[in-house]
């Protein structure tokens, strides 16, 4: 037998009398470690501390917010695809521009409009409005209104992409 298997043999061996030592022959008397108030509040403001530092970032504020509406239990929730297109025309604040993406990479911000990226200060499209804020839920945009030829400012909410499951009744 080779030496590196005899030494296998003996640690096995060696944690099998162990195993049994402490099965048969061990401390039956051991208790749980007591945790007492002190600890507990101990526990609790380690929690508190490292909250604070590691806070939500806006984005995650404002999904946290998207997620604590009202939600059906169905997930799979069979609307009429034309019933939810009205609801998201209805939201919007001026049906030329479309808000459907905001960015933040570092302190800069980037907004998506009509499938382009925009940053504040920027002209959208060639429609004479420009960016003036970027949030995660909502741009403000301002420029000259062309029918009337006074100025205006437009919130645009945002516009995010939602499945919707409709029961396809053609494949039975």
């Amino acid at each position: 037998m080779p030496k590196r298997q005899a030494i296998l043999l003996v640690l096995m061996g060696l944690a099998l009398v162990y195993a049994v030592f402490t099965l048969i022959g061990g401390d039956t008397a051991q208790t749980a470690p007591r945790t007492t108030t002190k600890d507990f509040a101990e526990l609790v403001a380690g929690v508190q501390k490292a909250s604070e530092v590691n806070a939500l970032t806006e984005v995650e504020e404002h999904r946290i917010a998207l997620l604590g509406g009202e939600h059906s239990p169905d997930p799979l929730l069979k609307r009429d695809p034309t019933q939810a297109e009205a609801e998201s025309s209805a939201r919007q604040g001026d049906s030329r521009f479309t808000y459907s993406g905001y960015m933040s990479i570092g302190s800069n911000q980037f907004a998506v409009i009509n499938a382009s990226e925009y940053t504040e200060g920027e002209l959208v499209d060639e429609t004479g409005y420009t960016l003036l804020s970027i949030a995660p839920d909502h741009v403000t945009l301002e420029g000259r209104n062309a029918e009337t030829g006074v100025a205006d400012k437009v919130a645009i909410p945002i516009q995010e992409d939602i499945i919707t499951f409709v029961e396809d009744n053609n494949n039975e």
